[in-house]
């Protein structure tokens, strides 16, 4: 009777072999590698959906809001030797923490065409930055005792920079960079013929000259609250290096020698290029070009032996691209074509994103019509 017992206990206690282990850790080993692959799925589809999204959102805001500053431009600059613009573009001063791409160059005016049309190789026209004079809503002037009213509206404009600078939040296509597209506004600017043709009246009293210089220096937008003291002038018909002028106290002018347009407000003009609205784990850039020769180029996003990478969209598309200047023009385009009075400029970005080994393109363009 012992003997029996103890027998069945040694059944009962019979641990598991190793053949039914190995099945065990196959069997997890399976499940495990079915929910990976469904997670990866997912992942990748999320991603996928998220980019899809993106691309055309943060392509059409940048080139809409381009848009809106053209419409209300005083002038659009532009980079002919002929021109005011060279002297004004390099009068601008960049913020150190957004500086301007190497190789940048302004759009050259081509007002013998109407037509947007890519450069030919021989002629530069396009541009991938681009410099406007937009008109602010004037500034009203009150409490003025002079016979001339009792109120005046000041015009005053704002310079603009629409431009590429190379950002190193992250990385992008084996780069340790990526490219991102700036807006940046200067100082507010009176209208120096404007206050000049106005204080020499008759029938405007030095009373009235001192009070405009002080409701400039201090002026506040009515509607935004906002703080927005002028006191410079700009003359918008000469070049640079004659154009400003510092208000004094008494409404006189004095000529600014050597002068510079600081850009003390700058911004990304592209919203979420650092890592995307949803998950985070986005990369996004304006399209560029490597600066060792490698390149994206159209059809399709595999990466060749060369190290480049292909898009479906062209970088560039209107421009030339020069070996010399591998930076340019990247992702952002500006065309202007026509005479004066019906210009008509063309604005194109194209932004990419890279998610798990993939890149994925997105063109995006406006024109806009306009007198400037």
């Amino acid at each position: 009777m012992m003997k029996m017992k103890t027998r069945s206990r040694s059944r009962g206690q019979r641990g598991i072999t190793l053949m039914e282990m190995m099945v065990v850790v196959a069997l997890f080993t399976v499940l495990f590698f079915i929910s990976y692959t469904l997670l990866e799925d997912s992942v990748q589809t999320s991603l996928f959906v998220e980019e899809h999204n993106d691309l055309p959102i943060y392509g059409q805001s940048a080139v809409n809001a381009i848009q809106r500053e053209l419409l209300q431009s005083r002038v659009v600059f532009e980079g002919s030797a002929a021109s005011t613009g060279p002297g004004y573009f390099s009068a601008l001063t960049f913020p150190a923490a957004f500086p301007l791409l190497t190789g940048s160059k302004m759009p050259v005016l081509n007002p013998a065409s109407t037509s947007l049309v890519p450069d030919d190789p021989a002629t530069r026209y396009t541009g991938n930055v681009l410099l406007v004079a937009k008109q602010l809503p004037p500034a009203l002037i009150t409490g003025l005792t002079g016979t001339g009213g009792t109120s005046l509206l000041v015009d005053r404009y704002q310079f603009q920079v629409f431009y590429l600078t190379q950002r190193f939040n992250h990385g992008f296509a084996g780069q340790n960079y990526f490219i991102d597209a700036i807006q940046a506004k200067s100082d507010i600017y009176a209208d120096y013929s404007q206050l000049t043709q106005w204080a020499a009246l008759g029938t405007t009293i030095a009373a009235d000259k001192t009070k405009v210089a002080t409701q400039l220096s201090a002026y506040t937008d009515p509607i935004t609250g906002a703080s927005q003291p002028t006191t410079k002038a700009w003359n918008s018909g000469v070049a640079a290096p004659v154009a400003f002028y510092t208000i004094t106290a008494s409404m006189g002018f004095t000529a600014i020698n050597s002068p510079t347009i600081a850009l003390p407000t700058s911004a990304s003009l592209v919203k979420g290029l650092s890592g995307g609205r949803v998950s985070g784990k986005m990369d996004y850039t304006i399209g560029f070009r490597t600066t060792g020769g490698a390149r994206f180029n159209v059809n399709t996003d595999v990466k060749k032996a060369d190290g480049s990478i292909q898009v479906r969209d062209p970088i560039p598309k209107y421009a030339v691209f020069d070996s010399n200047v591998p930076t340019f023009p990247s992702g952002m385009e500006f065309l202007i074509v026509g005479p004066a009075g019906s210009r008509r400029i063309l604005s194109r970005i194209v932004i990419l994103a890279s998610y798990i080994g993939h890149i994925d393109s997105k063109e995006s363009l406006v024109i806009t019509s306009g007198s400037s």
